[in-house]
């Protein structure tokens, strides 16, 4: 039976691959302490705590937005807003009065 030797340097293309792949998993520009998520979508951060931008659907007047169904606030339609800063976990937010479905963030950093 052959014996393979660990080598650190054999994990460099790896961690390499890994990283070049985060940038695709976030909604946002930047996943490294912040994200920008649309209200209906999902997105992953890889930074705890992460910072939270949010896009309002659409509509006149304002709508509250829940977290794990606990109110955020209540903002503007059509405006981003900043909804705080999350740590690693999933959290779902609901746009209350709002046809558009849950939005899915998960915080995957160490903090």
């Amino acid at each position: 039976m052959k014996s393979f030797t660990k080598s650190p340097l054999l994990a460099i293309p790896l961690l390499l691959a890994t990283l070049s792949a985060g940038s695709s998993i976030a909604s946002g520009s930047n996943n490294f302490g912040e994200i920008t998520l649309e209200a209906g979508s999902s997105g992953t951060c890889i930074s705890s705590p992460c910072k939270v931008y949010f896009v309002m659907p659409p509509g006149s007047g304002s709508y509250v937005v829940l977290a794990n169904n606990m109110k955020v606030g209540s903002y503007p339609a059509g405006e981003t807003v900043s909804l705080g800063g999350y740590w690693t976990g999933l959290t779902v937010f609901k746009v209350v009065g709002s046809d558009v479905g849950p939005t899915k963030l998960n915080v995957i950093g160490r903090e």
